[in-house]
Parts: structure tokens; sequence; C-alpha cells
């Protein structure tokens, strides 16, 4: 099954107009560190899981009840892991769709925004909701991601106008 048609690049082991034999043949070099940052995601997000469990065990807090009406340390812990699954899906978008035209910068952004996540989830842990604030670092790493996606969209849409002079 053709995937599509490669473009011409010294790095693809194809040569150009050739179909993609698989799907790992037709992403950028480099694009497999992307991929494994999104992975690098979802092993956060199951550690700050398991630390809510164990908090709504040492707090008693019982499930289906998301926040404590007493315990505001659970309340942090709680609320760092809800804000993480907040910004999550934003992050794999602008991971993903930047790391198809800068999978370099798309990986690194990606590793610094957890960095953020973790040390934001850290701060938030220790009941004094303001030292969350040492995981802004994470915005260099997100702001890195915009940069990279709105990069890709220009280019792609620079080549498509020259391709079809229609879209001008």
């Amino acid at each position: 099954m053709s995937l599509s048609k490669a473009a011409a690049c010294s790095r693809c082991p194809m040569k150009a107009g050739e179909a993609c034999k698989t799907v790992a043949a037709c992403l950028p070099c480099g694009y497999g560190f992307v991929l494994l940052t999104g992975v690098g995601s979802v092993a956060l997000n199951m550690y700050f899981a398991s630390r809510v469990m164990k908090a709504r065990k040492e707090y008693g807090v019982e499930y289906p009840t998301m926040y404590s009406a007493t315990e505001q340390k659970f309340n942090c812990i709680q609320r760092g892991h809800q804000n993480y699954l907040e910004q999550q899906p934003q992050f794999l978008f602008l991971l993903l769709a930047g790391g198809l035209g800068c999978p370099r910068a798309a990986t690194i952004g990606g590793c610094v925004y957890l960095a953020g996540r973790l040390l934001y989830f850290h701060g938030y842990a220790t009941g004094d909701p303001s030292k969350r604030m040492r995981g802004a670092v994470g915005y260099f790493g997100f702001f890195t991601l915009v940069f990279a996606t709105v990069a890709l969209a220009v280019a792609n849409i620079k080549l498509c106008c020259k391709v079809t002079p229609a879209l001008k």
C-alpha cells in the first residue's frame, strides 16, 4: 500500500517521487525522538496519577470525590495532576505537528516543557500553590513547540502557493 510520494531529501533513503513503503520511511529523520518525547508525556501522566492515588489513601479522600473540603495538600496534588491533563492535548498537538518540520527543536522543546511540568507538579504538591511557579521554565519549551508548528504551517502554505498559484 503506497502511503505517499517521497520528496527530494538528502537524508531520506528513498529517491524523490518513490512511494513510501512504510509510515516510518515517510517521517522526517529524527521524528522517532519526537514520538519518544510523546511517550515520555504519557509516563509523566502515569507518575502524576500514582501520586494522586497515594495521596487519596494518605488523606482518606475516597472516589469519586475530586477535592477534599479539609485537606489542602491533597487538593494541591490533585490540582497539579488535573492541570497537566488540561494542558496535555495542546502539548501533544504542538509536539507532533511541529516535529514534522523541526524534529530536533520539537524534541528539545518537548523535553524542556515536560521538565517544567514536573517542577510545576512537585512545587504544587508541597501544599503551597505559589511554589508551582517553579515550573514556568516549561514555557520556553512550549513556545518552542508553537514556533516549530507555525514554521511548518508557513512553509507548507508557501510551498502550496508555488505549486498551486490559485491559492495565492
